[in-house]
Parts: C-alpha cells; sequence; structure tokens
C-alpha cells in the first residue's frame, strides 16, 4: 500500500518532460487557439480522456506537456482505484 500511496504522488508531480515520456503509442492530441490567445488542449489514451485550457501567452507545448501531467494522474488514481 505504502509502495503504491508513493507512485501516485510522483505521478502527480512528474516533470512535464517526464510525463510526456510515459504516454503510449496511439495517444491523441488536439488542440484549438482561441480568440483570446490562449490554447486548450484535449488528450486520449484509449478510454481515458483528459482536458486543459493554457494560460494567455503560454505556447501549445504548455498544454500538451500540462495534457501529460493530468493523463499521468489519472492513471495513478486509476490504479489505486484498483
Amino acid at each position: 500500500m505504502a509502495k503504491l500511496n508513493e507512485e501516485q504522488r510522483r505521478a502527480a508531480r512528474l516533470p512535464k518532460a517526464e510525463a510526456l515520456k510515459l504516454l503510449p503509442a496511439g495517444t491523441q492530441v488536439a488542440l484549438t487557439l482561441r480568440p483570446d490567445g490562449s490554447w486548450t488542449g484535449r488528450l486520449t489514451v484509449g478510454g481515458t480522456q483528459v482536458e486543459t485550457v493554457g494560460v494567455v501567452g503560454a505556447g501549445p507545448q504548455a498544454v500538451v506537456g500540462a495534457l501529460a501531467q493530468l493523463w499521468a494522474s489519472e492513471l495513478a488514481a486509476g490504479s489505486k482505484a484498483s
């Protein structure tokens, strides 16, 4: 149980680059530039989908990294429920 909790904490604060490396083949990302200059994004892996909105002025790379972090958190939360 302690090992599972540690894995969940690590996934929740995983750096963006590390979260991106965990994404499996077949991951789909959709990005949209909004009129205010912010980017929105949706990442889909299998049956898991996460969405986020970036801050104005942040590039699309920031949104993709944040999506990967959200997905890693969802993955950790899912393993907690198992």
